[in-house]
């Protein structure tokens, strides 16, 4: 509401009850020369650099050979094919801020290697979701890449080449071959630092 609203409502009010005898062509102290505000612009909403294009219809699965029990099995809504071969299917497209580089997101996970039937790591299983800066190099780069553009609430599967994951060596304490292709159903919990 601008001043000449408000100086119009109180002009109504006086005159309607008989009060003072204040007239319409009397010039008016308080908005005399005072413009009414002007309107902002409406705020343009921000592109992300990475967007996934949401099909209209649910798109095929990737093929990944055998999956461990628990594994996600419900209809995968886009992919969005990425640098190095990395692709990330979503299941759910969240509504929330998108993830840029280097803000510290917590994320539930769980993951396989490709063609196995368990999973070598799980959050979901400790009932721990786990934190950490995208695009720092504090995990591999499957997921520093993979998360970057990714809307919070969401939920996909990020399927990792060998050489975004633990590369020539693998992780032997996990049970992962060398340049073995990655699978982690992930869950974007929140931005702890948005």
């Amino acid at each position: 509401m601008n001043y000449t609203s408000i100086a119009l409502i109180l002009l109504l009010t006086t005159a309607c009850s008989g009060g003072s005898s204040y007239e319409a062509s009397s010039p008016d102290p308080i908005t005399e020369n005072v413009e009414a505000p002007k309107q902002a612009a409406p705020a343009k909403p921000a592109t992300p650099k990475k967007a996934a294009v949401v099909a209209s219809d649910p798109v095929d699965a990737l093929d990944i050979g055998a999956m461990p029990a628990g594994a996600w099995t419900d209809q995968a809504v886009a992919n969005v094919e990425l640098d190095g071969g990395l692709v990330v299917e979503y299941f759910t497209v969240g509504e929330g801020p998108i993830v840029k580089k280097y803000k510290r997101v917590l994320v539930n996970y769980q993951g396989w290697v490709k063609g196995t039937s368990e999973f070598f790591d799980s959050s979901f299983t400790r009932g721990a979701p786990i934190q950490f800066p995208v695009g720092a190099g504090g995990v591999i780069a499957g997921w520093d890449d993979g998360f970057q553009g990714m809307p919070v609430g969401s939920r996909a599967r990020l399927h990792i080449p060998g050489d975004m994951g633990y590369g020539a060596n693998g992780n032997p304490l996990a049970g992962i071959p060398g340049n073995a292709e990655l699978i982690f159903d992930v869950s974007l919990v929140s931005i702890i630092n948005n």
